[in-house]
């Protein structure tokens, strides 16, 4: 979600008797006073590396590594008015005795008078991966050690739990983009069961994290996985198993509530990255990097050679897998299979949606054969790797990755 603020009227520098020259211009923590080419004056208004500078109305706002905004009177430039922020501001700007702040941490801040009466917030460090519908709410999960709830009737996000409050270590060449934040504080997918209420997060380094959807900071259970990140999960339809597939190449299922380690499925070459569960709970079917796609047979956990021709009367819970009969449609010209990251299907099963590397999100008649024509939309200005439909098929959601961004299409 974006949000914009517009703040007009504002003096500039080179309109008033006496120029300031700003933030970018700063030597680090220092404003410098003009009168025509000629320093007068240089004060040091914060303790640390000055971010952003505004002058609107006589009045000067500056934004430093401190964590503080200060409004000074120019002339004196004597502080009337201190806002401690939540985190380190990166861009401020005021009208009258309204204040707002975006942060290093992706928030934005709105204050009235030096008081907080708003706030918004976002992923800001790595990709965002993780998306998944929870009731009417959407989870998102990142690079950033965050996991968010949002609230997408009202367009704002209304929760936000850390992954890991204590870092660990940070596997060489692990994933993909190499995160700055430990493993164990980075998730690349999330899922939510709404049999059990619980969220399901998949760190980096492999553990699952199991929370209620209405405690989403405290773990009720966490299960060490793999050595590996996961990049895969997925509910059954009654939600009495997960389904969790590793980049060991490994394709884990698990029960719920218990966790218990139900199966451990063999037979791929490379790392997995789509899970599928047929609607009546019977069959699994898991894609690799490789595109190799292998079904399995429940409730022995069995490999079916000829899984393709004895599910071609099934009905599919979702689609992700992003290969087969009803998909051979997706792929333009010229492309191979890498260039879709994900697909989605509609609940009622008319519509088929992709998210690639070019940041379009593609909408089409499902099943889709070769030939299909879509419906592309643009947002993004980095690769799709997650999207998924509204219970009501009104809306489509999206994670940009590298651009942080969840967007909420309508229909």
């Amino acid at each position: 979600f974006f949000f914009f603020f517009f703040f007009f009227k504002q003096k500039t520098a080179y309109e008033m008797l006496r120029s300031l020259v700003g933030s970018e211009m700063c030597i680090r923590d220092r404003v410098y006073i003009f009168n025509g080419t000629k320093v007068v004056n240089k004060i040091t208004p914060h303790k640390g590396k000055i971010n952003s500078m505004v002058i609107y109305d006589n009045m000067m706002l500056t934004a430093g590594d401190d964590s503080r905004v200060l409004i000074s009177e120019v002339g004196s430039y004597k502080t009337i008015c201190e806002i401690k922020t939540k985190a380190i501001p990166r861009a401020a700007d005021m009208l009258g005795n309204l204040v707002v702040v975006g942060d290093i941490k992706g928030g934005i801040t709105l204050y009235k008078d030096g008081k907080e009466v708003d706030s918004w917030l976002g992923h800001h460090e790595g990709e965002v991966w993780g998306l998944n519908l929870a009731e009417n709410l959407i989870v998102t999960a990142g690079d950033d050690n965050k996991v968010i709830l949002w609230d997408y009737n009202n367009c704002r996000a209304v929760k936000e739990a850390c992954i890991n409050s204590k870092p660990g270590q940070k596997l060489k060449d692990n994933v993909p983009g190499k995160p700055k934040m430990p493993d164990n504080q980075s998730s690349r997918s999330v899922c939510y069961n709404a049999a059990t209420k619980e969220i399901a997060i998949a760190t980096n380094n492999g553990e699952l994290h199991i929370r209620d959807i209405k405690d989403i900071e405290k773990n009720k259970k966490v299960i060490n996985c793999s050595k590996r990140w996961i990049e895969q999960m997925c509910y059954s339809p009654k939600g009495d198993m997960l389904a969790v597939g590793t980049h060991a190449n490994e394709l884990l299922v698990y029960s719920v509530p218990g966790y218990e380690l139900r199966g451990k499925l063999e037979g791929h070459a490379t790392p997995l990255i789509c899970i599928d569960w047929s609607t009546d709970g019977t069959y699994l079917r898991s894609l690799d990097e490789g595109f190799d796609m292998i079904f399995w047979k429940l409730p022995g956990f069995t490999k079916d050679p000829d899984g393709a021709v004895n599910t071609k009367d099934k009905d599919w819970e979702t689609q992700s897998c992003k290969i087969g009969w009803s998909v051979q449609g997706i792929y333009p010209p010229g492309t191979d299979k890498t260039h879709v990251n994900y697909v989605a299907k509609s609940r009622d099963g008319k519509l088929v949606a992709t998210g690639d590397d070019w940041g379009f999100v593609n909408v089409y008649n499902y099943p889709c054969g070769k030939g299909s024509k879509c419906y592309s939309l643009r947002g993004h200005s980095e690769q799709v790797p997650r999207i998924v439909f509204s219970k009501d098929d009104d809306y489509i959601f999206s994670v940009g990755g590298n651009d942080k961004a969840v967007i909420q299409w309508k229909k």
